[in-house]
């Protein structure tokens, strides 16, 4: 967890960890006050601890679910698909929404296509769903998209949102071509475009 993004991944295990452990320990709680409850009307055994079991258990279940539903919500949704008609020697792919011009990706249904030219990058009108949802992404040739970023702009460019997909598993002497600062991805898109 080091790094400039390590307090962040720090924030989100402690919270992910309080999702978890604060409903297991109140269920629990109530459980075993349940079950006292219960056990003080005459009735023998162990209910208070059966009841603060089953309410850690539930507590827990809940808080596992809650989990899911906060930090992996794409993995319920139905993903658009984007298929790209890359260059095979490209490591990642650029796609910047500028309003200005009329390349369009070609959606039929849940499924865009689009054409990459050489450059590794290509400006097209609008990101369409691709602006506010995860995406599956592959390429005409079977390559599948192992990491991706989007960010606003850069706005020195022009454009209003950049989406990056990177095709080559993660490697730590690699540079990530889709977690540069804004500076450094319009250099580096500026650079691909010839400009």
């Amino acid at each position: 967890m080091g790094g400039p993004d390590g307090g962040l991944a720090l924030a989100i295990l402690i919270a992910m960890a309080a999702m978890v452990a604060l409903p297991a320990l109140v269920l629990a709680g109530v459980g075993l006050l349940v079950g006292r409850w219960r056990a003080g009307e005459g009735r023998r055994g162990r209910g208070g601890l059966l009841g603060a079991l089953g309410g850690l258990a539930l507590g827990a279940a809940g808080g596992v679910l809650a989990i899911w539903l906060t930090f992996f919500q794409d993995g319920y949704d139905d993903l658009p698909t984007l298929v790209l008609d890359a260059p095979a020697d490209r490591e990642a792919v650029y796609v910047l929404e500028d309003p200005a011009v009329s390349t369009e990706i070609r959606w039929d249904g849940d499924v865009g296509r689009l054409a990459v030219p050489a450059s590794g990058v290509v400006r097209v009108r609008s990101l369409g769903p691709l602006a506010t949802s995860a995406a599956q992404v592959q390429t005409t040739d079977g390559r599948v998209a192992v990491g991706s970023a989007s960010t606003p702009g850069p706005a020195e460019l022009g454009v209003a949102q950049t989406r990056c997909f990177d095709f080559v598993p993660f490697d730590p002497a690699r540079e990530d071509p889709c977690g540069a600062a804004d500076a450094q991805l319009a250099a580096r898109i500026r650079a691909l475009e010839g400009r």
